[in-house]
């Protein structure tokens, strides 16, 4: 992934890496979370119960960077739940 990030990163528009850079706050955030927990150091907020409840969040920020993407490239956005 970090490897894909950074071949975007040369050659993406403005608009793409404004989302990018917010984008990959995300699911940075996300696996954090999950070790936390298991290493037996739990955050406020982020319980089990709670990451669960925030991954189908993690999706659609994927499913808008994605149509983000398409749009700079001036292609059709596609479907919106694949």
């Amino acid at each position: 992934m970090h490897t894909a990030f950074a071949e975007v990163r040369m050659v993406a528009s403005d608009a793409v890496l404004r989302e990018l850079d917010a984008m990959t706050v995300t699911p940075a955030g996300a696996y954090s979370r999950t070790l936390l927990p298991a290493d037996g150091n739990p955050q406020p907020g982020w319980s089990f119960e709670e990451i669960q409840t925030e991954l189908p969040r993690l999706g659609d920020r994927w499913k808008d960077m994605r149509g983000i993407m398409r749009a700079d490239l001036g292609v059709d956005p596609g479907p919106t739940d694949a």
